[in-house]
């Protein structure tokens, strides 16, 4: 099976979700025996082709088609164009059997049009639900992208979700026309993110990891934190990520919550981190707290049940259908920082607890959520649907 899989982030440089999402399935398939070509943007406009594990990569400038003035409005379509340019290609060599693309920026429209009975629009999370949860105004650009994406999704003969809530979601705001429609949680590499050595400090740690943006709740368990740190003066809390323009004002939301938890030596902002660094950082922690209003999907639980730790998160979402409430993890409402505090003591002071969330969420992943196991399922998926 030669299956091809989009991403205008280049997976061999991503942290963002199908960055990485694309990066792990290229691999797992490969690993299968399966021939694997990825197509990506040239974020240097240089246009190349890799093979790194197995995995072709190619890269296409679509910048150079861009007329300046217009570019603007059309870069997105001119990406979706040139990708479909790409698969002609790549096919002269082998025929694609299988092409995934994902809802973000309408990466697939053009093939909606050129191979539509082979393609697979997957739900990650479009531009147009991301903006309205984050409460951002659109301007003309982000409008004619998420018509390009609601026409993208109504074109799409076949279509995969990360999760159920996901596809929820779309429906309420844009139509779904495929005739096969199925629900695949995203991988994760548990080889990569695995359990560390015992964790023994005065000081426990509370981990945050991800955006530091209004959507994720960070200002939430900043005030969780205060009400935490009257309690129990020893923990320290820990937050790790990249700074957005997401406040109530529009302003830095890392400003925001350094406002909230001013005066305070034990909360710790880490900025961003490398991947390698991350998983030592979250093997190090003692509780991972997840406070998003609403997600997808939900990569940071999954790497952080992997590492083997109890993980306190809000119940929506992917969030939901990744933790089994008192057995895998806890779950808090949305938007409410006393039962987030209080289900950081609680868990605190548990040491069975802690013990027994961690190991059932490294059961979980390796049951459940695993490359290899999901990478079986997406083979099986793809050969019912296209006859393979």
């Amino acid at each position: 099976m030669h299956v091809c899989l989009v991403s205008r982030d280049n997976p061999l440089d991503s942290l963002g979700g199908i960055g990485r999402y694309a990066y792990q399935m290229a691999n797992g398939f490969a690993l299968k025996g399966h021939e694997v070509s990825v197509i990506t943007r040239a974020c240097d406009s240089k246009e190349r082709y890799e093979h790194v594990n197995n995995v072709h990569y190619h890269f296409i400038n679509s910048d150079k088609k861009m007329n300046i003035k217009a570019g603007w409005r059309f870069g997105n379509i001119i990406f979706s164009y040139e990708m479909v340019r790409a698969i002609d290609r790549i096919s002269k060599r082998r025929p694609v059997d299988v092409i995934e693309c994902p809802d973000y920026l309408a990466q697939g429209l053009w093939g909606t049009y050129t191979h539509n009975d082979r393609l697979i629009i997957r739900l990650h999370t479009p531009e147009f639900l991301g903006d309205m949860l984050n409460e951002r105004k659109p301007d003309m650009q982000n409008r004619f992208d998420y018509l390009c994406e609601k026409k993208a999704l109504s074109r799409a003969r076949y279509v995969t979700s990360v999760s159920d809530s996901l596809l929820g979601k779309v429906r309420g705001f844009s139509k779904i026309r495929a005739k096969k429609i199925a629900i695949l949680p995203n991988p994760i590499d548990s080889s990569f993110f695995s359990p560390g050595g015992p964790v023994k400090s005065d000081y426990p740690t509370i981990l945050y990891f991800g955006r530091i943006e209004l959507r994720k709740g960070v200002h939430i368990l900043a005030h969780a934190a205060m009400k935490v740190l009257k309690k129990r003066p020893n923990v320290r809390f820990v937050f790790v990520g990249s700074d957005t323009s997401s406040a109530p004002d529009g302003g830095s939301m890392l400003e925001y919550v350094k406002g909230i938890v001013f005066g305070q030596d034990n909360v710790i902002f880490t900025g961003y981190m490398e991947m390698v660094d991350l998983v030592k950082q979250i093997q190090g922690s003692t509780i991972c707290a997840l406070p998003s209003s609403w997600e997808a999907f939900g990569y940071t639980v999954l790497e952080a049940m992997a590492c083997g730790k109890p993980v306190i998160a809000t119940a929506n979402g992917g969030f939901k259908e990744i933790i089994k409430n008192g057995e895998t993890g806890v779950l808090v409402p949305p938007n409410d920082s006393d039962a987030l505090a209080a289900a950081i003591i609680k868990t605190l002071d548990s040491d069975f607890d802690m013990e027994r969330f961690g190991g059932n969420a490294r059961k979980e992943v390796e049951s459940v959520y695993s490359l290899d196991v999901l990478t079986d399922r997406f083979c099986s998926l793809y050969q019912e649907w296209f006859n393979l």
